[in-house]
C-alpha cells in the first residue's frame, strides 16, 4: 500500500513525462539512458536521459511522446529506478520538476542514505519539502521497486512438483 501511494506522489511529476534504458558514455560511471520502447508495450513513447551526475543527485531530462498519463508514471518511476541500481543507491527521491519551455521536463534526483532524507539539509543545495502538486516528497526504496520491475525468476526444477505419471485405459 505504501509503495503504491508513493508511486502514484512521484509519478505525479511524470504524468508529461516519461522512460527504458540504455547506457550513455560518461566520466566516471556511465551515465543512464532509459527509452520505454526498448521494455514496454509499444503504446508508449518515453524518453529519460540522465544529465548530469553530481555527489548524491542526477539531473534528468524526460521526454513524453506518447501514452497515458499512470502508465507513463509508471515508466518515470522504472526509469528513475534503473539510474539508483546504476548508482548502486538504496533509496531515490524527486527533488525538483520542471516544465521547460520546450514541453519536457527536468527532474533533480536524490539518492539519500536512507528512506527519510531532510531534502532541506542531506543534499547539496536545499529543496522544498512539498512537490509541484504540494504534497510531501516521498522516498522510494530502490528493493521494494525490484518487485515491480524486475522479472520474477522460474521456479528451478529441483522445486517445482514432481510430475505423476497416471495410467490412461486403452480403448
Amino acid at each position: 500500500m505504501r509503495l503504491s501511494l508513493s508511486l502514484a506522489v512521484v509519478l505525479f511529476a511524470f504524468s508529461c513525462a516519461g522512460f527504458g534504458q540504455t547506457p550513455a558514455p560518461a566520466a566516471e560511471e556511465p551515465l543512464v539512458h532509459f527509452q520505454s520502447d526498448l521494455v514496454a508495450d509499444p503504446g508508449y513513447d518515453i524518453e529519460v536521459t540522465e544529465e548530469k551526475r553530481e555527489g548524491n543527485t542526477s539531473t534528468l531530462l524526460a521526454i513524453h511522446r506518447k501514452g497515458d498519463p499512470r502508465g507513463s508514471l509508471v515508466m518515470g518511476t522504472k526509469a528513475i529506478y534503473q539510474i539508483a541500481k546504476a548508482r548502486h543507491a538504496a533509496y531515490f527521491i524527486t527533488l525538483k520538476e520542471k516544465m521547460r519551455p520546450d514541453g519536457n521536463w527536468s527532474l533533480v534526483v536524490g539518492f539519500p542514505d536512507n528512506d527519510h532524507p531532510n531534502v532541506e539539509t542531506d543534499f547539496p543545495v536545499p529543496y522544498s519539502k512539498k512537490n509541484l502538486s504540494g504534497k510531501t516528497r516521498v522516498c522510494f526504496s530502490v528493493a521494494e521497486c525490484a518487485v515491480l520491475f524486475e522479472p520474477k525468476a522460474e521456479p528451478k526444477a529441483a522445486d517445482a512438483p514432481a510430475a505423476t505419471a497416471e495410467a490412461v485405459p486403452s480403448r
